[in-house]
């Protein structure tokens, strides 16, 4: 009995195996770093995000009109002999927060890995528009 070759196995089994290539991470990057975001009482906005081993050093933040950026770089792990299990993220990463507010003042800390950013509101004034004939 003849057995025909059907080339669409071979290309089945190049995108398995392309897949799997791509699938597993050489270097982790800390793209999915997470945050909070939540209004105080007074009308303050509060963001928090979790920065184990970063120093002080290596965090960013600024804002920009209503935008809040946080930038760091999470250490990678030092390997010491055949990794079993690699979960935690490492490398460079950069977060946008669109706030809901303008920022008259902001205050940044970084204590037990946790940066803490408060923005507290533009006051607002009411004010009346002048309009002018032309």
């Amino acid at each position: 009995m003849t057995t025909r070759h059907n080339p669409w196995n071979e290309l089945d089994r190049a995108w398995h195996r392309f897949d799997r290539f791509f699938s597993t991470p050489i270097v982790r990057v800390a793209e999915t770093q997470r945050i909070n975001v939540w209004s105080g009482d007074g009308g303050d906005v509060t963001v928090t995000a979790d920065l184990p081993g970063v120093e002080l050093k290596d965090v960013c933040v600024e804002i920009n009109d209503k935008v809040l950026t946080i930038a760091a770089e999470l250490p990678a792990p030092e390997h010491r002999a055949r990794s079993h299990r690699s979960e935690r993220a490492y490398g460079k990463f950069n977060r946008d927060v669109r706030l809901p507010l303008r920022a008259e003042k902001t205050e940044a800390t970084l204590k037990d890995g946790v940066l803490t950013v408060i923005v507290t509101a533009a006051e607002h004034v009411p004010r009346q528009i002048e309009v002018g004939a032309t």
